[in-house]
Formats: C-alpha cells, structure tokens, sequence
C-alpha cells in the first residue's frame, strides 16, 4: 500500500507505472492548518512578546513550503 498526500505524488506513481495499492489520503499538515488557522489567528499571543505585527514578517524553515500552505498563510 502506498499512502499519497497529494494528487502530484499519485500521478508520478502511475508514471513510474504504479497503480495498484495507491491512495490518496491528503495532506495532514495542511488539513490540520486549514483547522486550526482560525482559531491561532484570534487566541495566539506569540507575537506580542517577539514585537511583531501579522503579515510583517517571515518565517523560514528547513523543510519545503506546500504551494498550500503558502496560499493559505499569505490569504
């Protein structure tokens, strides 16, 4: 069994001949985002303390940003 959080990872399955056994289950970091964005946007104090104002920094990580993600956080 082979568990694709994306359309994308299924197609380049099926060009690598690979079909059986595929699903697509989604991306659990952007459900979870989706769920939660609401609710941090009201009740977070995180910036308060770091003197900062929403949509006038960025944050960097290691990991590769979702397209997603990217949409959901920028509106």
């Amino acid at each position: 069994m082979l568990f694709c959080p994306t359309e994308t990872a299924v197609k380049i399955l099926e060009k690598e001949g690979i079909e059986s056994g595929v699903y697509l289950i989604g991306y659990v970091m952007v459900d979870a985002l989706q769920e939660n964005i609401k609710i941090a946007e009201q009740k977070s104090k995180i910036l308060d303390p770091l003197s900062l104002k929403p949509k006038e920094y960025y944050l960097a990580t290691q990991k590769f940003i979702d397209l997603r993600i990217r949409m959901l956080l920028t509106g």
